[in-house]
């Protein structure tokens, strides 16, 4: 019997939910055969992270793998002018994941172990400074969807297909008409709006932004602010394109935040 067989057949005896709040991407090869013993495999044999790896994609959805596979499904595909990044600040919120190319996209992602609750605030926040704004869903979660979000918020799901997601427009998202400058302003730093503005440096914030507010259009202000975003993260979103076929998906986030060698991480 092959190895992949012997370890499929072993699966279901795995505790799925400790593997994957246990794993990290610090954690050694000895280590990851420990945590893999330890949530129930009774036996481990060639590379532990390629185990766990496959193992959440194909049984354990979390906001992780879903982000994952929305990269190399969705993001990885597009325009090489486009810039993606997780975890943006907005507001209130921060975005899971935002596209920013000649229009700026955020995409908020709600698995089949999260609620709706802060959905409200959340989309607000994207609707006051995205172009398009995303709901990504399960395939069974999309019709609760539509009920709760507004409109103008599109609304991806995703299903599962072999070892991965594949994903599908339940609901295109609408251009925002109406953001808020002030919201897309109170996003960037004060360094990257000095940057893009030749603003006085001596300034404070409110003056800084006061300023802007009082000489730029909203159109100018959008503009800015997809340019900025698309500045802060573009060498981090090129090195995990680069680097891609080097990671494992569980751990895309990790590299686009560090931007260290895969090889001396998984050594």
């Amino acid at each position: 019997m092959l190895p992949s067989e012997w370890f499929t057949m072993h699966e279901e005896s795995i505790d799925i939910r400790k593997l994957s709040s246990l794993y990290s991407t610090f954690k050694t090869k000895r280590d990851l055969e420990r945590l893999l013993l330890r949530c129930g495999l009774d036996h481990v044999s060639g590379d532990p992270r390629s185990c766990i790896d496959s193992l959440l994609r194909k049984h354990f959805h979390n906001e992780c793998v879903v982000k994952s596979a929305f990269v190399d499904k969705v993001l990885i595909r597009r325009s090489s002018c486009n810039v993606a990044a997780f975890e943006v600040p907005v507001g209130t919120s921060r975005v899971d994941i935002c596209e920013v190319g000649r229009n700026s996209t955020g995409y908020e992602i709600k698995t089949g172990f999260d609620t709706f609750a802060r959905l409200e605030t959340q989309m607000r926040d994207y609707l006051d400074v995205f172009d398009y704004t995303y709901l990504i869903v399960p395939e069974g979660r999309s019709e609760e969807a539509a009920t709760v979000v507004p409109r103008e918020c599109g609304i991806l799901s995703y299903t599962p297909y072999r070892s991965s997601l594949t994903f599908h427009i339940r609901r295109s998202a609408s251009y925002c008409t109406a953001k808020n400058p002030l919201k897309q302003l109170n996003s960037l730093s004060n360094t990257e709006i000095r940057t893009l503005t030749d603003a006085d440096r001596y300034l404070n914030r409110d003056e800084l932004i006061s300023g802007v507010l009082e000489r730029y259009s909203s159109k100018r202000i959008n503009s800015l602010f997809r340019l900025a975003v698309k500045e802060r993260y573009r060498d981090r979103w090129n090195y995990l394109k680069t680097h891609i076929d080097e990671i494992y998906s569980i751990d895309y986030e990790w590299f686009f935040s560090n931007n260290v060698e895969p090889s001396m991480m998984y050594q």
